[in-house]
């Protein structure tokens, strides 16, 4: 499919530039220089312009920030879980484990609360990766 659509979207810039040529001389030798030039006023352009900014820029730009926002939380998600399952289902909404040390001079498994949000999800996505 991207295959097909990229050509056809990309396919109005063919009509809306021009290769021009200028014959310029330097002492006695003549060089060729080449210039694009486009023509402002066609409604080819306009579409081209249009085509170029949103559909092959911003949009997916704009997709690629929303599959990021929704990664993120997956991963933000799928941490909360594993703390849960690791703390034997008694893991409260405020972050705090409702779990006592167990005696015996085992460790109970419970891991503290981060201190900062943005710590916590940094090691729940080094977490994820595990």
């Amino acid at each position: 499919m991207c295959y097909i659509l990229a050509p056809i979207l990309c396919f109005p810039t063919y009509f809306v530039f021009t290769i021009r040529q200028t014959f310029v001389f330097e002492g006695d030798t003549q060089l060729i220089l080449f210039h694009l030039d486009t023509d402002e006023s066609t409604i080819v352009y306009r579409y081209n312009f249009w085509i170029h900014s949103v559909i092959i820029k911003l949009l997916p730009c704009t997709i690629l920030t929303v599959i990021s926002c929704v990664l993120i939380q997956v991963l933000w998600k799928a941490s909360k879980r594993r703390l849960k399952l690791k703390q034997g289902g008694n893991y409260s909404k405020n972050g705090t484990s409702s779990v006592t040390p167990q005696s015996g001079g085992g460790s109970s498994g419970v891991l503290p609360p981060p201190s900062n949000g943005n710590r916590a999800a940094c090691e729940a996505v080094r977490k994820v990766g595990e």
